[in-house]
């Protein structure tokens, strides 16, 4: 808990000093702000020591006019791998409990969010998937749009399908990179033997006389003539044998038309 001051005295959203703690991430006073200076100074050496690896951020608030649990989530550009990947997660976290709307999450950094922690965490430090899970003060809508108030149990519940929807889209998050490392592995592979194995180039000589220059100049005609014969003539043979040898299911076309019954049902 990162507010315990405004918590003790009664307020849900600014703290003893009366600000919203939430927006003053990139202009913390450590004397007015302690809490904020002490998180950003955490995800900083975080970042220092896993670098690339540090790559989640989540922070929890109540909301008092919304319903339900959602998010405001990263805002990646749409050629960004990261676009569809930080969308999946809120999508993967809808699919496995109704409690929680994807249809209310929100992909974008408003201009007088850009002071919040989850602003700070993406821009300042890069941290991918910054998210700000948000669950109403009140109800929940259920998939048939019934209204369901809330309960201590329910607060419980949205930190589980939280927690339980973070491992799932991990899980299937590592397993696509090493899918991809792999083939990327074996495409730089490829291509180091394409550059170290030279290709054998037919070196050809022209002549410098006359009568050798029209010998040449025939020889070469000859040759284009009699591959161009060669090719057209590969060309029918290829046609006629993939017509004689054409299968489907070890028949002809003509035999499964026949094979059909008449009303086309399969």
């Amino acid at each position: 808990m990162l507010n315990p001051d405004g918590v003790i005295i009664g307020n849900f959203r600014t703290s003893y000093s009366g600000k919203d703690l939430n927006r003053q991430f990139f202009t913390a006073d450590k004397l007015v702000y302690p809490e904020i200076c002490a998180l950003n100074e955490l995800a900083l050496q975080l970042k220092q020591q896993y670098k690339n690896r540090f790559e989640y951020y989540f922070d929890l608030h109540s909301h008092s006019t919304r319903t339900g649990l959602f998010c405001y989530g990263p805002e990646h550009q749409i050629w960004s791998g990261y676009y569809l990947r930080c969308r999946a997660f809120a999508k993967l976290l809808e699919r496995s409990d109704e409690m929680f709307s994807y249809r209310s999450s929100i992909f974008t950094i408003s201009e007088h969010k850009k002071t919040t922690g989850r602003a700070k965490m993406f821009s300042g430090l890069h941290i991918p998937y910054t998210y700000t899970f948000e669950l109403s003060n009140g109800f929940y809508q259920t998939v048939g749009e019934k209204l369901v108030p809330l309960d201590e149990f329910d607060m419980l519940r949205a930190g589980r399908v939280i927690l339980e929807g973070f491992y799932s889209f991990e899980k299937v998050h590592r397993a696509s990179m090493t899918v991809l490392h792999t083939a990327a592995i074996g495409n730089s592979r490829r291509a180091d033997l394409s550059r170290t194995t030279p290709l054998k180039k037919r070196s050809m000589v022209r002549p410098t006389s006359k009568a050798n220059i029209s010998t040449y100049n025939k020889t070469m005609r000859l040759g284009s003539d009699n591959r161009a014969k060669s090719s057209k003539k590969r060309t029918q043979t290829n046609g006629q044998s993939e017509s004689k040898n054409l299968t489907i299911d070890g028949c002809t076309p003509e035999q499964c038309t026949q094979i059909v019954p008449a009303n086309n049902a399969l």
